[in-house]
């Protein structure tokens, strides 16, 4: 949406890249999850994970050059304002796995500087893991492809480093296999890991 006073968008879901054209009497703005992240000109990453299995949107904003201030929006407005420096990223509704916080307290937002060249991976088709568990690797990888993973629940915590392809589930399942000796059956139109 644009008007004199602002431009605006809205994410309903995935994760975007925007570079703002500098114009400090017209903000950019852009509204995810409840959360106002506001630039004048700027380049960042924000990416809105849907809620599963009883978890809440997620949202992370990542600042890779210039500033933006991150604030939330009705209900959520109770935090104040966050302003970002380049290299920053904001993760609002994450669980300390990386995944959707469950229940329907409030969790605080998180600042961390994560490495750039992996935040931004998926724009050279690739996904880097470094440490991540298993369940949070899953959720990465099932983003880029239509063929579900499936993991046995007593390994889901298992801790996961690598480069991916995008939308590469059989190259996935097999080296994470080989990793952790796991064992990887074909279900229908599923890969599943299971213990041997």
């Amino acid at each position: 949406e644009l008007s004199p006073a602002q431009r605006r968008v809205s994410v309903e879901g995935g994760e975007a890249f925007f570079e703002v054209a500098k114009d400090a009497s017209r903000p950019f703005v852009v509204s995810a999850a409840g959360t106002e992240v506001t630039a004048t000109g700027t380049a960042f990453l924000v990416r809105l994970m849907p809620s599963h299995a009883g978890g809440r949107e997620s949202l992370d904003v990542t600042l890779v050059e210039g500033q933006v201030v991150v604030q939330g929006s009705g209900s959520k407005a109770s935090n104040p304002p966050i302003v970002m420096a380049a290299g920053d990223r904001v993760r609002v509704g994450r669980g300390q796995d990386g995944r959707p916080a469950s229940g329907t307290s409030a969790v605080a937002p998180e600042r961390d500087r994560p490495r750039l060249d992996q935040v931004l991976a998926w724009q050279r088709g690739e996904v880097i893991f470094d440490n991540v568990s298993l369940w949070e690797a899953l959720a990465e990888m099932s983003r880029y492809s239509s063929t579900p993973i499936t993991v046995d629940p007593r390994v889901g915590d298992l801790r996961v480093s690598g480069v991916f392809k995008t939308g590469d589930s059989v190259g996935f399942v097999q080296a994470v296999a080989a990793l952790h000796g796991l064992a990887v059956h074909k279900r229908s139109q599923a890969w599943e890991l299971t213990v041997k």
